[in-house]
């Protein structure tokens, strides 16, 4: 008996990172530029990758030759109280015994998958190749890339009990509290028009959160939730469920073509151009010549602060630029602000002659040819964000470069050498320092398709902190928070005084510190 969509949709849906798509795989078992969502992929009938949410765990035993065995593996898992969070899956390959080649899952309480990767990894002589944590896999019982053994569970053998061990899906946006009251009570404030109208301010909030039609569907088919009053009070008893049934999915769509075409002073669709743009800039643009890096570090962190506010024009200080892009100094952030405007990303806004404001330019930056939104997965902005981490601060840090590769490889990857080389637009030994230097802190690891990112923000941290790149950030707040006092000071001084000062100081020139002064953070 063959495996139903049904049964791949449903585990696919259990080990699956919320709002994360579907990548579908080659023969060859190189990934394409190719997306769809879950729901998509499991119907297909093709081979296909995910991203597994962070409590997951998965060891790869689906190799010809392992220097261990399945065996070891459950037992030593069984002796740490994990014996009953295991799902094995034969992968859809076998040994040249006849022995099926296996993915074995496994869930993690919340936050502490890394603990359980490090023992497996430095106590049970797993090799951390074969330990992925947050790496793409194919869901348990999805085709394998070439015709053969169709893929089953090994243990459990059944998939509702499999989908027990996988622990709770993970969810798409919370609702407002606005929304859940409109659901349980209805519009008890009379703003709305009537039972119709309830009924799609709800689908409209659940769309713009990205919650799916199944479950608006069981939402307002139950008689307990006023918020389906339409439904239960009038369709129903006199028209029958299916009318019912078409009023709900007319609904959902009518609200769906609301939020595509809902204009950019909405802070969702702000936010959705917002995404998009940092996504181009830091996956399809090239970067190159001294200051390339530089400047995505700051238009990254320009478009991280609009994209929490969720408005195209901001106005941040030089210094708070400084620190949220870990750029180091206030004035060369100025020159990357230049050097961005005149490239097109950003569009210099200052009526008042003294106030740094700037428009992000989302429907006109400089898109490079042939380059588009197919060969990139959708991403959420905080996935590229993670590249101005203090971890990949210049100098102290690993560096401007190792962090965009970084963050290639978790959204792109796997990627071989030459390939993440050409996308970063460096050279070939700049490409090759960029993984030792990722590999060396455990970022990064070679596997049998290509380099993979490793790890999350909580290994950025363990970076930062072994290098002492905390510590720098420190300092630099320290002398900031300095020049703000003086500002102050000066500001608050009448003008009698300002000019006896000022003369003063003519006379006698005297050294004061500044954010400028941390030399070896600078570009």
């Amino acid at each position: 008996m063959g495996t139903s969509p049904a049964d791949v949709r449903a585990l696919a849906r259990a080990v699956v990172r919320k709002d994360s798509v579907a990548q579908f795989l080659a023969e060859d078992n190189t990934s394409l530029r190719e997306w769809g969502s879950v729901d998509e992929a499991a119907e297909s009938g093709r081979a296909f990758l995910v991203t597994p949410k962070d409590t997951l765990l998965v060891v790869d035993l689906d190799l010809d030759a392992l220097p261990f065995s399945a065996t070891h593996v459950l037992e030593w898992l069984e002796g740490h109280g994990f014996g009953n969070s295991v799902v094995r899956v034969a992968s859809g390959r076998v040994t040249g015994d006849g022995e099926p080649h296996e993915h074995i899952w496994v869930f993690v309480p919340k936050g502490q998958r890394e603990l359980l990767r490090d023992g497996l990894i430095n106590h049970a002589g797993i090799p951390k190749a074969h330990v992925r944590a947050g790496l793409k896999m194919r869901p348990p019982l999805s085709p394998h890339r070439t015709p053969g053994i169709e893929p089953y569970l090994i243990a459990p053998e059944g998939v509702a009990e499999a989908l027990e061990r996988l622990g709770p899906p993970d969810v798409a946006g919370e609702l407002s509290d606005y929304v859940m009251a409109l659901v349980r009570h209805g519009d008890t404030a009379g703003r709305l028009r009537g039972r119709s109208g309830t009924l799609y301010s709800i689908a409209l909030g659940m769309r713009r959160k990205n919650r799916g039609f199944d479950e608006f569907r069981a939402m307002m088919l139950n008689t307990s939730n006023k918020g389906g009053a339409k439904l239960h009070e009038d369709i129903i008893p006199n028209q029958g469920p299916a009318a019912a049934e078409r009023e709900l999915w007319n609904t959902w769509e009518r609200a769906g073509k609301h939020v595509a075409s809902t204009p950019d002073f909405t802070k969702e669709t702000a936010r959705k151009r917002i995404a998009d743009m940092m996504r181009d800039a830091a996956l399809l643009t090239p970067w190159g010549g001294r200051t390339g890096g530089y400047d995505l570090r700051v238009l990254m962190a320009l478009c991280l602060i609009a994209y929490r506010n969720g408005h195209l024009v901001q106005a941040p200080s030089l210094r708070t630029l400084a620190i949220e892009a870990n750029a180091g100094k206030p004035s060369a952030v100025s020159k990357g602000l230049g050097r961005l405007e005149a490239a097109g990303w950003i569009q210099g806004l200052s009526p008042d002659g003294t106030t740094n404001r700037f428009k992000l330019l989302v429907d006109t930056y400089p898109r490079v040819i042939g380059a588009t939104s197919i060969d990139c997965p959708p991403i959420e902005p905080m996935d590229v964000a993670l590249m101005t981490h203090p971890a990949f601060r210049a100098v102290s840090g690993l560096g401007i470069t190792p962090g965009r590769a970084w963050m290639m490889l978790q959204v792109l990857g796997p990627l071989s050498r030459a390939d993440l080389t050409s996308r970063l637009g460096c050279s070939a030994s700049t490409g090759r320092r960029a993984l030792d230097e990722l590999e060396s802190v455990g970022l990064a690891v070679e596997t049998a398709d290509g380099w993979e990112a490793v790890g999350d923000v909580d290994d950025l941290d363990r970076v930062a902190a072994e290098r002492g790149v905390f510590e720098v950030l420190e300092r630099q707040a320290d002398v900031i928070a300095a020049e703000r006092r003086r500002q102050e000071e000066w500001e608050a001084q009448p003008v009698e005084e300002k000019l006896r000062r000022l003369e003063s100081r003519q006379r006698r020139p005297e050294a004061v510190p500044s954010s400028d002064s941390l030399a070896d953070e600078s570009a």
